[in-house]
C-alpha cells in the first residue's frame, strides 16, 4: 500500500511471504528509493530497533505506526535530509553481503 504525498511516498507492504510488515520511504519521482524506516531511525536517535520475532504482521502494524510517528515523523513532513544516512545503510549492508558471496 502506497501513501503520498507533494515530494514523499511512503510504502507500507507485506515481506518474507507474509511473516513480517516493512515500511519504506522515498520521493515521488520514477525511481522510488525505498529507505526502510530501520535505515532512517538511527539518523533521528541514537538506537537501533528490531521487532520482535514471532510476532505477524498485523501485529507489526501498530508497532511500524508508532515507530513513524515517534522516529520518522520529519520525513513524514516532507524532511529528506536522513535519506543520504538511510542510502549509505543501504550500501554499508550491500558491500557486507558481496563479501561473504
Amino acid at each position: 500500500m502506497n501513501y503520498a504525498k507533494t515530494t514523499i511516498q511512503v510504502c507500507v507492504e507485506g515481506i518474507n511471504w507474509g511473516l513480517n510488515s516493512r515500511v519504506a520511504f522515498g520521493t515521488t519521482t520514477d525511481n522510488f528509493e525505498g529507505y526502510d524506516l530501520f535505515d532512517i531511525i538511527p539518523y533521528y536517535c541514537c538506537f537501533k530497533i528490531k521487532l520482535k520475532p514471532n510476532i505477524g504482521q498485523l501485529e507489526q502494524l501498530p508497532i511500524l505506526a508508532s515507530l513513524v510517528n515517534a522516529y520518522a515523523r520529519p520525513v513524514l513532513c516532507e524532511d529528506i535530509s536522513s535519506f543520504i544516512f538511510a542510502k549509505a545503510q543501504q550500501e554499508k549492508r550491500a558491500k557486507q553481503f558481496r563479501a561473504l558471496i
